[in-house]
């Protein structure tokens, strides 16, 4: 006895000692693990930076939109079985009923979930195992069906209601359940549905639908949140409250200004505004909103909130300046998640850290110029770049048809302009997000052609003398020629006049005498074959920049694709951006610069110049002042020359500008309505030809300030359907005019 009374002792000893261990000397430990249980971090979202024109002209800003925000730990609802649900969905006709005639029913939720329950039962319903594959279930379900429709069971709900009560309740839609006799109403069980139980999350979403739908109803406005949509935020992120309805107007929240709830409430959030949303939407580009999973710091934080996000444009090449840094906050959660209030201080941690505003981009973007080069491509299919020659500054960058940034979140309007049309070719597409100023590549045509003349000037194969006698063709064999735009031949002719008429045999000459080798190393020199704005560690990709393409030395190496190669058409492509990008180098005397737009970072403020671009220079074409000189008179004469095949391209109120037109042809073949290739009487597949059409120009010709190209897709000829273009740029912007400050 004594023996179980000193070991009564000592366990009672051992126990006292080990809780006052626990709850005195080891609290520290469990205290923050517990921490750690209701303490959750919550991502604050930073507000976006700003993009500007060149003169401060905002192109892309927040401002204020007031979204409904619900509390979810206000519309919490317990779980209920499908018996319970089945009779929920009844007993609110008969409530409805029990208010119009002032009679009290006999049976309540309750009571038919009960009699639900126990008729299962007798059926050997809710006996049943779990059906294997969704056939099974399927099938199991029917055959529940069919067993609850054979056995039939009714309970009273009204007795000896009042003929003329009777009369004026009939008119109500009643479900199939529910069923008069003479003056007393039945509720037959066997066509009750019974399907599935609600979950706590499904009932809460039940619960806050209702309330929004009675809110939109208030409002005269409608709603597209589905039960799914709460739910998915319930299981993802039960701390933040759920956005219901957003853009709230004035009118709307006066509305709601009059009801007094802590369920709800209209907060202030900021939204991404475009200006003048068709003329920059390529260049700016738009924001959709982020997944929490594709954050880098998504560990750091147990709850997000979708936060906008860069997909085309600068808002995507520049993210991460423009985004910003998210902050923090702690919020007391109880044990299903739900916030139940904010940490206000806490040992050793910030409790609140505020998010960094993003950093907002000054561009080089003149927006006067934009607007105008918009205007008149805006019909066209095609692309217009305006550049500063001596610092590779874009002044203008457009390209046609466009999309609207104001719509562009819309569903069905994306989709839209997504969308392709099978029986168009591809080179027939309109393609209104496809940036051609930098994400296209066309074969240049004859606006490569100076250059060719440049680098045949400077080996010394020909001078300022040199004649070539043009008869109407290149002769490539026996059988073979490509032809000259003129068919009876130019005659005798010097490089200033060649480049006047645009002769092709006369340029195909200089690019076989030349050789493959030579000629495509002068293009890699100029910049053909690498994105022009993309420079590792200085600026960030554009858009999906292209590149272009450029014959392979050692693949291509044969006399017909140098020939083509030296018109400008064959293996070679490039973008409006790069073809600007050389034209700037002929004007500016031979130095090749690299095409930029973003010239300054701003803190959010603008208090502070966080970066400026330095302009600098990637090259020189290492032609002659004497080689630049005959080139440059070429292209004064092809707009300004007896036989010029730009005369279009005279400004009346302008500069005195120099160019050089091109004309490519793409071939295609035409489709049918479902997308096939069209047959032509012989069987043949039909072949068309498009011709894409550039103007490459700089001007003022006699002191060079501005590279322009225009390119337009199923045009005539750069003469008439790009040169007219520049003309009427120049004969309308300010910055050319002798008054303007600049």
């Amino acid at each position: 006895m004594l023996v179980l009374l000193i070991i009564a002792i000592l366990m009672s000893a051992i126990l006292i000692w080990r809780l006052y261990y626990v709850q005195m000397l080891d609290r520290g430990e469990y205290t923050e693990e517990m921490k750690k249980q209701i303490i959750r971090p919550v991502r604050i979202p930073p507000v976006r930076g700003r993009i500007e024109a060149s003169k401060g002209e905002i192109l892309a800003n927040n401002e204020p939109s007031f979204s409904l925000d619900f509390y979810l730990p206000e519309y919490r609802r317990p779980g209920v079985s499908k018996y319970w649900t089945a009779a929920e969905n009844v007993t609110v006709f008969v409530k409805e009923i029990e208010t119009m005639i002032h009679h009290k029913a006999k049976l309540r939720t309750s009571t038919i979930e009960k009699a639900l329950r126990r008729r299962e039962k007798d059926l050997g319903i809710s006996l049943q195992k779990k059906a294997k594959d969704k056939a099974a279930y399927e099938k199991q379900q029917q055959e529940n069906e069919l067993l609850r429709r054979n056995k039939v069971e009714k309970i009273l709900v009204f007795d000896s209601v009042l003929p003329g009560l009777v009369d004026q309740v009939k008119n109500i839609s009643l479900p199939e359940s529910l069923v008069w006799e003479d003056n007393q109403l039945f509720c037959f069980l066997n066509k009750i549905p019974v399907e599935e139980g609600l979950g706590s999350y499904s009932r809460t979403a039940q619960f806050l639908i209702q309330e929004l739908d009675a809110l939109c109803l208030a409002m005269g406005r409608s709603h597209d949140i589905k039960p799914d949509d709460v739910v998915r935020h319930l299981y993802r992120k039960p701390a933040l409250p759920f956005r219901g309805l957003t853009d709230l107007s004035l009118k709307e929240r006066s509305v709601l200004a009059g009801r007094k709830t802590k369920r709800y409430q209209v907060v202030m959030t900021p939204k991404r505004v475009y200006q003048n949303n068709l003329a920059f939407s390529h260049i700016t580009g738009y924001t959709g909103r982020r997944e929490p999973s594709t954050h880098d710091d998504i560990d750091e934080y147990f709850y997000f909130t979708p936060e906008l996000w860069g997909r085309t444009g600068l808002e995507y090449a520049y993210d991460q300046v423009l985004a910003g840094k998210g902050g923090k906050e702690l919020l007391y959660v109880n044990r299903t998640g739900f916030a139940v209030d904010q940490v206000k201080s806490l040992e050793g941690t910030e409790s609140l850290i505020p998010a960094k505003h993003g950093e907002n981009l000054r561009l080089t973007i003149d927006a006067e110029a934009q607007k105008i080069a918009y205007d008149l491509m805006k019909d066209k299919r095609g692309s217009m770049v305006v550049m500063d020659i001596y610092t590779g500054a874009i002044l203008a960058m457009v390209s046609t048809p466009s999309f609207d940034l104001s719509r562009i979140r819309e569903v069905d309007y994306y989709r839209q302009t997504v969308s392709d049309d099978p029986s168009l070719a591809w080179v027939q597409l309109a393609r209104p997000m496809h940036n051609r100023a930098v994400q296209a590549a066309y074969m240049p045509g004859s606006i490569i052609k100076p250059l060719v003349a440049g680098l045949a000037l400077e080996r010394g194969l020909i001078d300022e003398e040199s004649v070539y006698d043009c008869d109407g063709a290149y002769h490539l064999g026996s059988r073979s020629r490509i032809r000259c735009a003129n068919r009876w031949g130019h005659g005798k002719i010097n490089v200033t006049k060649a480049l006047e008429v645009s002769c092709n045999p006369f340029f195909i000459d200089l690019a076989v005498r030349l050789g493959m080798e030579d000629l495509v190393g002068f293009y890699q020199r100029v910049g053909f074959g690498t994105m022009p704005i993309f420079e590792e560690g200085v600026h960030k990709r554009l858009s999906y920049e292209s590149k272009g393409t450029l014959a392979d030395v050692e693949i291509h190496n044969r006399v017909g694709e140098l020939a083509y190669l030296g018109i400008g058409q064959g293996k070679i492509e490039i973008s409006p951006v790069q073809a600007c990008a050389f034209v700037a180098a002929i004007a500016n005397g031979g130095k090749l610069i690299k095409p930029y737009i973003v010239d300054e970072v701003w803190d959010s403020r603008e208090e502070v110049l966080l970066s400026k671009h330095k302009n600098y220079f990637r090259g020189d074409l290492n032609l002659s002042k004497k080689t630049m000189d005959l080139i440059t008179q070429g292209m004064y004469d092809v707009i300004h020359g007896s036989n010029a095949s730009a005369k279009t391209a005279k400004t009346q109120e302008g500069i005195t500008l120099a160019g050089k037109t091109g004309t490519a042809q793409v071939p295609y073949y035409e489709k049918n309505e479902a997308g096939k290739t069209k047959l032509g009487p012989d069987g043949k597949a039909i072949r068309k030809i498009q011709k894409n059409c550039w103007f490459a120009s700089f001007g003022p010709y006699e002191s060079p300030r501005y590279a322009t190209i225009v390119l337009v897709e199923d045009g005539e000829s750069g003469g008439t359907s790009a040169a007219p273009v520049v003309r009427k740029f120049f004969d309308t912007w300010s910055q050319t005019k002798p008054n303007s400050s600049n």
